[in-house]
């Protein structure tokens, strides 16, 4: 046959002896390097490095999550009030002149400006939907999202939360969020899965965002997010830049940062970030550390 033929020429023109001269020369080509990040620990060494720079720096910006990050993750989204530790570090690194702090999260304004309203430093509310600037009283919209696919989500989302008992749907501003931390995991799981696949076709006609963090579920406009706010600051002149995230919403501001910046992500998971974090109690250390 005709493959039999190809296969007989094929065998004919590659002997033994050339392929071990072709594979003595493959040994002697350049080795090409995957294009893959690093992510180490911020251990001592590095946190003596860091604490140099940023003692050098004249502008320096701190870009800060708020849940995982400044805050331990609750299981209801309304007990995650900052703690007194919280706001000490957040007061004392806003007392420098050279520091401009930015809390960065996807909680409301309403949210935000309770606990941290009476602090000089910036806040972004949804991921990037609302900021308000250090020493600023007026919120600023950043999406031109007519919100005229909420109804058809929230339908979607509904019947899915009463075949989900532990299940509860957050309305927000830009956004809508299910929330199944305390749901039974085998159904919050299956109901997951076949909540995404009926979004997905109402993601790409009304160019929504489907986000998976930790335990929920949410959908906004493709203008929102960390990355696209975060590029509000990088036309400044800062010389020293830390950022500190624990979920997927943080990696869009991780890759929005110039490398030399002190990246950084709390917890386990991949992650573009440089740096490494364990847990929240760690990042109060780091900070306080500054």
């Amino acid at each position: 046959t005709t493959r039999t033929t190809a296969m007989q020429r094929y065998l004919r023109g590659h002997t033994i002896d050339k392929w071990a001269d072709n594979f003595m020369r493959s040994l002697e080509l350049p080795i090409a390097k995957p294009n893959l990040r690093i992510t180490r620990n911020m251990g001592s060494k590095q946190i003596v490095e860091l604490r140099a720079d940023y003692r050098e720096a004249r502008k320096r910006l701190i870009l800060l999550d708020y849940d995982g990050t400044l805050q331990p993750i609750v299981q209801n989204p309304e007990d995650a009030r900052p703690n007194r530790r919280t706001i000490n570090i957040l007061a004392e690194l806003s007392k420098d002149e050279r520091n401009h702090v930015v809390v960065i999260s996807g909680r409301g304004r309403q949210d935000l400006i309770g606990w941290l309203g009476n602090l000089p430093i910036t806040l972004v509310a949804e991921h990037g939907g609302f900021i308000r600037l250090q020493g600023h009283t007026k919120w600023k919209r950043t999406s031109q999202d007519n919100l005229h696919w909420e109804q058809k989500v929230r339908k979607i989302l509904e019947y899915y939360t009463e075949l989900t008992p532990g299940s509860f749907i957050e309305q927000k501003e830009w956004s809508l969020a299910w929330h199944y931390r305390d749901a039974s995991p085998y159904y919050a799981q299956k109901h997951l899965v076949l909540l995404k696949k009926l979004l997905r076709p109402i993601a790409r006609t009304e160019k929504l965002e489907i986000r998976e963090n930790k335990k929920v579920l949410e959908l906004h406009h493709l203008d929102i997010s960390k990355g696209h706010i975060t590029q509000e600051w990088l036309l400044s002149d800062e010389d020293f830049i830390l950022a500190i995230g624990d979920d997927n919403t943080d990696e869009d501001m991780f890759n929005a940062l110039p490398t030399y910046a002190y990246t950084t992500k709390v917890g386990w998971g991949s992650t573009t970030a440089h740096y490494r974090v364990k847990n929240v109690t760690a990042v109060h250390d780091l900070l306080r550390k500054l």
